[in-house]
């Protein structure tokens, strides 16, 4: 079953009350059993997107770098005279 206990405190004559208040706390347990694979898939899925999204970030910082290097040894290889080799 479900690992909590039910303690019935300060009452001596709860017999109708305890087995009601079990059950909801059983039932709870069940619903978030049942719902716990969702909230992984879910977790899963939105762990996967954001690692994409960083990935495709870093990707892009990259070419933008190169690009910039690209740029200025063409720009500093044409004020000194020095071919472009790329």
């Amino acid at each position: 079953m479900s690992g909590f206990k039910v303690y019935s405190l300060g009452e001596e004559n709860s017999t109708n009350n305890s087995t009601g208040q079990p059950r909801a706390v059983i039932a709870a347990a069940a619903r978030r059993r049942d719902n716990s694979h969702n909230e992984f898939y879910y977790e899963e899925a939105e762990h996967e997107r954001r690692v994409r999204k960083r990935r495709a970030r870093l990707v892009v910082a990259v070419e933008e770098a190169f690009t910039h290097i690209k740029a200025l040894e063409v720009s500093v290889g044409s004020k000194f005279g020095i071919p472009h080799s790329l």
